[in-house]
């Protein structure tokens, strides 16, 4: 068994409905931030580098095909008083393969999420992870700030 990570900058977070913003910064030293009018909400939808097809030639030609599977996610995140997080999504392709219920507000988020053994889904397709956030009433205005997101696998063959 042999494990890897990818990590991916906030800068590459794509908004569900970019109109609703009304900041929206994308720098390389803070990832994407975003304010939103109080009452507002929006996905986040933060692609994951996804290695889907490993195989190794071993020996007489013979080929060895391993098995690709997710392990953990990592978000580093900001939420100010006027803003929650309040759901968390893994998507492979279309399929949804991790959702939970979160209630992130007026925090710094260094949130690792591992998954039990028996619940790490074979990876097929591209991983996504999709935040929805809401934005409150108060002010100051509802302000989301998404650092990075990391992703890591575990790779089995034959034999493991």
């Amino acid at each position: 068994m042999q494990e890897i990570g990818y990590g991916t900058n906030g800068i590459t977070a794509i908004l569900q409905d970019p109109g609703r913003a009304k900041v929206l910064i994308r720098a390389t030293n803070v990832g994407t931030v975003v304010e939103q009018d109080n009452g507002t909400h929006n996905w986040f939808h933060i692609p994951l580098t996804t290695p889907t097809d490993m195989a190794t030639i071993v020996g007489n030609n013979n080929i060895t095909v391993f098995t690709i599977r997710l392990d953990s996610v990592h978000l580093s995140a900001r939420v100010n008083e006027n803003a929650r997080i309040s759901r968390l999504h893994i998507r492979d392709g279309t399929s949804l393969i991790f959702d939970r219920d979160v209630r992130y507000i007026d925090r710094n988020i260094e949130e690792y999420l591992s998954l039990p053994e028996a619940q790490r889904p074979r990876v097929y397709s591209g991983l996504a992870m999709s935040l929805f956030v809401e934005f409150l009433s108060g002010s100051p205005r509802g302000r989301f700030e998404i650092r990075s997101a990391q992703v890591r696998y575990r790779i089995t063959g034959p034999g493991d």
